[in-house]
């Protein structure tokens, strides 16, 4: 038979419950964006909100993990090409509308500065960073 050990083993150390100080940035900066958009999914759901205040919501960032300059996504322009002001690297949608991001300008399909079939479909809910900078994006129609 086994001695049964109760609690933590002798020598071992205890495990501490995470405080402030141990948040890194890089968490917060991978979590933040996706943390506030569920929070505002959550929002638009609850009873009596009104869905129209919330959606939709989309914006392209220059920085990686949401961070840097905005580009509020043109969400009335359904099926136009919009080439960005600045070159975009992270993105955080809520809508009813795909959007398709491109790493080339006018729209054009392909890794940057190369033709192909290469783009980004951000879907209706998410959050993330792309693997390249993004140069144009199009408002897919809601049915498609």
């Amino acid at each position: 038979m086994f001695p049964v050990i109760r609690g933590a083993l002798p020598g071992a150390p205890h495990p501490q419950p995470p405080s402030g100080d141990d948040i890194r940035p890089s968490t917060l900066r991978r979590t933040l964006p996706t943390a506030v958009t569920a929070a505002a999914a959550l929002l638009a759901l609850a009873p009596g909100a009104q869905a129209a205040d919330t959606l939709p919501s989309g914006r392209l960032f220059t920085g990686k993990g949401a961070f840097g300059a905005v580009t509020n996504i043109d969400y009335s322009a359904v099926g136009v090409c919009r080439n960005l002001p600045a070159r975009a690297w992270s993105f955080d949608v809520l809508a009813k509308n795909d959007v398709d991001v491109f790493f080339n300008a006018d729209c054009r399909k392909g890794a940057p500065d190369k033709t192909g079939d290469l783009y980004y479909r951000t879907g209706t809910f998410g959050a993330g960073d792309f693997p390249w900078a993004a140069v144009s994006y199009r408002v897919r129609p809601a049915d498609e």
